[in-house]
């Protein structure tokens, strides 16, 4: 699903009430109901595309479907920041993996209604329930699950009247229905009137619950209790997949492990495997000592300490070490004019590297080159001007450097040509300077008899223009942004020495520092700089925008508590793709590319203020179209609902990226327009940007949201975390499998078993699993592979 066109997501955009669903998903997410993301329906066909969908609006957008159903804030933001149209589906089923209901599913298209009303004949009305109209007339009623006793789902229970229960989902309100209808709650029994219900005990018969269990315990907010989790252990034993060699002592202590996990003592512990290896037997018989021992060893390796009562107290359990995994979503380049597409997916190829690192600084560039030329106004009080910031974060040798060069190839050229420009000039006044005393500004002795030369004046220094600096301290940035009142663009190759804002600030960081003039860069405010010895100086309406590489250990150090509360790593764009194999390829750019892009720059730098002056200088502004200012303000609802379950860290980022959009938005719009005067389109509106820029702005910004969740997300990630991820990424460059000899070869393990048992903790971490051996055609040992799972949401 991650590979869904960019096109299909921007035309959408106004297409469905997102805001409803969202609001639905934080509404169940209170009552701890696992939502899983559904797809939805568009003009009556299926957004997962394929012609004649027999599921249409009806079937789960992530790849392991129903497993991926959730409670978590992140992964409910991930996914409907992703498919903010998406159909929502709740897990049904007893508490330990469903939401603690089960669903009566009554379908009038093949006879429910009829079915219902002999049911109701036979047996007298149901009790007063959560109920909800479906969008094709249909009805759910929601009844509470038996919490001794596992419902199974039973298709046709009756002619139209299916079973919604263990291991089953249901569509739930605000989803839209493939008849156009929404679903929705029927009066007076929303979850917020009422609650599931017990079921009748006719019907509980009738699903084939016996008699004996009409006294059955009912349940709302979970089935674990207390201290003991004996039967949590049990059903994650028996997810174990390792498999068995020689007598099974892997198994065994794979087993003993889990225990250890749970916070079992030595009697449970024993006692529970026992009753495991009923239901999947050991090769060897073990005896009571032999798991003793099997669970201290478990205990010591997992680093957990017997308390004095023998119950075992977790310090790094093996879920710590699973990562929180976010899928890459492949940079939306389609979605962009087709120059520069064009230009960024060549530039990729011939360097070889992911097509982001080209794109962010491309757009960085291009924001720099529109300068204070513009702003874009989204209402009276609310401008944004184009300055952007962004780093681009990958290990050395990346290809971060060469990235950047070709992206911004044109600015370099034209910096380069200005340095050209003014070393002439430098030698030209030299030249004359030399004819008069520096101290006075009169003729030399030697000079005043020739008549030609009588009435010069002493020549004024030459200003370098400058379009680039790498120059990352306030003092200079001042001098140089007065004589540029345009802007700049700073370029780092690392940008690690930018974000060490207390070496330039006496140690004082932090807001009072360099970071706050910074921050008034970002938004192009005035900045007074004051200086020892020399008074202050200010600059109008400073626009610096910023693009460079880092690694990410040296982001994780950058990105310290200071940057985060001042609000300044907020302000920065991010990518950071998975590593990539780099081969030799003969693909090269095109040089007409090359040129229509620096031809686009060109047009960029031309663009003037509305007063032009060195000094008092005022940007155009530039409107909105209606339709722009409808999709703009459908975005800014949506993103500040996706706020309220965010950590406070990307709460900072969704702030930034609230204006962040807009930002985006302009600078397409004025590189549109850019193409649209190279073309000679006398047509296009330059004073107003229309819902195409904004609806593209608003998918960049949606892009670069999800991008910083996961960059954070692996910023943050323990030791164990950053191992298994490491792991993950490098058998994804195998191609998601791999056999247990070429891992051994690879990874230099020095046996079979520790290649196997490092795929084993992925199989036991759920990030993967053993597909069955193939037989060697000559007879020999078959060949165990490995299979990474995708990634949720993939």
């Amino acid at each position: 699903m991650l590979s869904m066109k960019g096109e299909f997501v921007v035309n959408n955009l106004l297409d469905h009430n997102s805001s409803s669903v969202l609001e639905s998903v934080l509404e169940y997410q209170r009552l701890k109901w696992p939502v899983l993301p559904i797809h939805t329906v568009v003009n009556k066909v299926c957004s997962c595309g394929k012609d004649g969908c027999a599921n249409a609006g009806k079937h789960p957008r992530t790849f392991k479907g129903l497993y991926d159903a959730t409670c978590d804030s992140d992964k409910l933001n991930q996914y409907y920041s992703m498919w903010p149209d998406a159909n929502i589906g709740i897990r049904t089923g007893a508490r330990a993996g469903g939401s603690g209901f089960f669903v009566l599913d009554i379908d009038p298209r093949n006879g429910g209604d009829k079915s219902f009303e002999t049911l109701i004949d036979r047996h007298g009305s149901l009790p007063d329930t959560v109920c909800v109209e479906t969008g094709g007339d249909g009805q759910h009623y929601y009844f509470a699950c038996p919490s001794s006793y596992k419902l199974k789902g039973k298709s046709n229970l009756l002619p139209g009247i299916d079973i919604k229960a263990e291991n089953g989902y249901v569509i739930a309100p605000s989803s839209k229905h493939l008849s156009g209808g929404t679903y929705r709650w029927r009066e007076g029994c929303s979850p917020s009137e009422t609650m599931p219900a017990a079921p009748p005990i006719w019907l509980l018969e009738l699903l084939g619950v016996s008699k004996g269990e009409e006294s059955i315990e009912l349940f709302f907010e979970g089935n674990v209790t207390g201290a003991d989790r004996s039967d949590e252990c049990f059903e994650s034993m028996r997810k174990i997949k390792v498999d068995d060699q020689n007598d099974g002592s892997k198994r065994l202590y794979t087993v003993a492990c889990r225990c250890v996990e749970h916070g079992l003592n030595d009697q449970k512990s024993v006692l529970l495997i026992h009753r495991y290896k009923i239901e999947r037997p050991f090769p060897k018989i073990w005896t009571d000592d032999e798991i003793l021992q099997r669970i201290s060893h478990a205990r010591s390796n997992l680093g957990v300490a017997s308390t004095a009562n023998g119950i075992c107290g977790v310090k790094n359990s093996k879920s710590d070490s699973k990562p929180d995994l976010h899928p890459y979503i492949p940079f939306p380049v389609e979605i962009l004019p087709s120059i520069v597409r064009q230009y960024i997916n060549e530039c990729a190829l011939a360097i070889g590297c992911d097509p982001s690192f080209i794109a962010l600084p491309l757009l960085v560039g291009f924001a720099s080159a529109i300068g204070d030329s513009r702003c874009i106004r989204l209402k009276r009080i609310w401008c944004e001007p184009a300055i952007l910031w962004g780093a681009i974060v990958a290990e050395s040798g990346a290809s971060k450097s060469p990235a950047i060069n070709q992206a911004l190839l044109a600015v370099k050229k034209k910096q380069a040509k200005a340095m050209a420009e003014h070393k002439r000039k430098m030698k030209t006044y030299n030249s004359e300077t030399s004819k008069f005393n520096p101290k006075t500004g009169e003729l030399k002795n030697q000079y005043k008899q020739d008549e030609s030369l009588v009435k010069l004046e002493m020549p004024q220094k030459p200003i370098c223009k400058r379009y680039t600096t790498d120059d990352v301290t306030v003092e200079a940035l001042v001098g140089l942004l007065n004589e540029n009142p345009r802007g700049l663009l700073m370029i780092r190759d690392e940008l690690s020495g930018w974000m060490d804002f207390d070496r330039y600030s006496g140690g004082s960081g932090g807001v009072s520092g360099n970071a706050a003039k910074w921050l008034e860069m970002y938004g192009g405010r005035n900045m007074i700089v004051d200086r020892k010895g020399s008074g202050n100086q200010s600059v109008e309406r400073a626009h610096v925008s910023v693009i460079g590489g880092i690694q990410p250990g040296v982001l994780r150090r950058g990105l310290g508590q200071a940057n985060k509360e001042n609000g300044l790593a907020a302000r920065i764009l991010l990518v950071m793709p998975p590593d990539r194999l780099k081969v030799w390829g003969e693909i090269d750019l095109d040089q007409e590319l090359e040129h229509s892009i620096a031809s686009v720059f060109e047009c960029l730098y031309g663009l003037v203020p509305l007063k032009g002056d060195h000094e008092n200088r005022i940007a155009q502004e530039v409107g909105l179209t209606a339709e722009a200012k409808a999709a703009f303000v459908k975005y800014h609802d949506e993103h500040n609902l996706e706020m309220s379950g965010l950590s406070s860290d990307l709460k900072a980022v969704w702030s930034k990226l609230e204006g962040g959009a807009a930002r985006l938005a302009l600078v397409i719009h004025m590189v549109r327009g850019a193409i649209a005067e190279m073309a000679g389109d006398e047509s296009f509106d330059h004073h107003n940007a229309d819902e195409e820029s904004m609806l593209i702005g608003v998918q960049l910004a949606r892009w670069f949201s999800n991008e910083a969740r996961r960059v954070y997300a692996v910023l943050g990630e323990n030791d164990g975390q950053q191992r298994v991820r490491k792991l993950i990424e490098a058998i994804e460059r195998k191609g998601s499998r791999v056999s247990v000899r070429e891992w051994q070869r690879s990874r230099s393990l020095k046996a079979s078993l520790d290649a196997e048992l490092q795929l084993d903790e992925l199989v036991e971490l759920g990030l993967g699993r053993w597909e069955d051996p193939a037989k060697d055609s000559k007879g020999g040992r078959p060949t165990k592979i490995f299979v990474l799972c995708a990634i949720s949401g993939s």
